[in-house]
């Protein structure tokens, strides 16, 4: 498949680095990194504009989401065709969610929550949930 284009969503608050151990020779890639969110914005509107660039590309395409960016591959392949999502330490739909991922929501707790505050309490969580690089 050599006019397959694989893009990478890293979790969030990580960038791309999370996935350069992985060998993607075989094929050109795409880094979609976070963007600003806009005030009271869906998920699918969020996922419309981040993935923007894939407009009017002819290649086939594969999407890789880790963790949130799963959720977030799952959104933009209901706007695109893609050849496949892979996802890495996500979920598949909204059914696979644990209970403190659903009171988190139900108690909007993840407005409290940005890329500064996962980085600075990553030392916290990091090693029991395989994250061992200090990058």
């Amino acid at each position: 498949m050599p006019d397959t284009e694989i893009y990478l969503i890293p979790g969030l608050g990580f960038d791309c680095r999370i996935f350069r151990h992985l060998d993607w020779s075989a094929h050109p890639v795409v880094h979609l990194n976070w963007i600003e969110p806009e005030e009271a914005e869906s998920l699918t509107h969020y996922a419309r504009r981040m993935a923007a660039g894939l407009e009017g590309r002819k290649s086939r395409k594969i999407i890789v989401g880790h963790s949130f960016g799963g959720i977030l591959a799952r959104e933009i392949a209901t706007l695109h065709t893609v050849e496949k999502v892979i996802l890495i330490s996500s979920i598949k739909s909204c059914r696979e969610q644990s209970p403190a991922l659903r009171a988190a929501k139900w108690l909007r707790l993840h407005r409290l929550f940005s890329k500064t505050i996962v980085r600075r309490t990553f030392p916290l969580w990091a090693k029991k949930h395989g994250y061992e690089s200090p990058e």
